[in-house]
């Protein structure tokens, strides 16, 4: 429901994390290079890509206060560097059909969390949006394989 360029951005960035998860396992199989070693080289490409963007596109001053800060930090060392570092550790440890498949119940979870804490209500389409990601998790899974054998 929204524009085509934000619709054609969110395929691209679907695109570039398959990519980089396909690269990431070639990379543990072929050199075997540590996890904070590949997550660290990733950190440190994106930070001068998103740097570059940033000098590039024009903004406001910022405001350096701490709530600022706490919530750069937060993004920068949780959200960023740990929750990659821990991906990269799921994909050297599983095969990359199940690390992948796997992380499509996220946004499931985030919309199911949102209705119990915060008590949005889930639109129709995000509740037929979560049957069609279970039905295809259901469909690759093997459930129905593995019952009959």
């Amino acid at each position: 429901m929204g524009s085509v360029l934000s619709t054609t951005l969110a395929l691209a960035g679907g695109a570039a994390w398959a990519t980089g998860t396909v690269l990431s396992k070639r990379l543990f199989r072929a050199h075997m290079l540590s996890v904070l070693n590949i997550t660290a080289w990733q950190m440190l490409a994106g930070g001068v890509a998103l740097g570059i963007v940033a000098l590039a596109v024009p903004q406001r001053s910022i405001d350096w206060d701490l709530a600022f800060i706490g919530g750069l930090a937060y993004s920068v060392v949780l959200a960023s560097a740990v929750a990659w570092w821990l991906w990269s550790i799921v994909l050297q440890r599983l095969p990359t059909t199940v690390a992948s498949l796997s992380s499509l119940g996220v946004p499931i979870v985030s919309v199911l969390l949102a209705w119990m804490i915060l008590h949005e209500q889930p639109s129709m389409m995000e509740v037929i949006g979560i049957a069609l990601v279970l039905l295809g998790l259901v469909a690759v899974s093997g459930v129905g394989a593995r019952q009959r054998a």
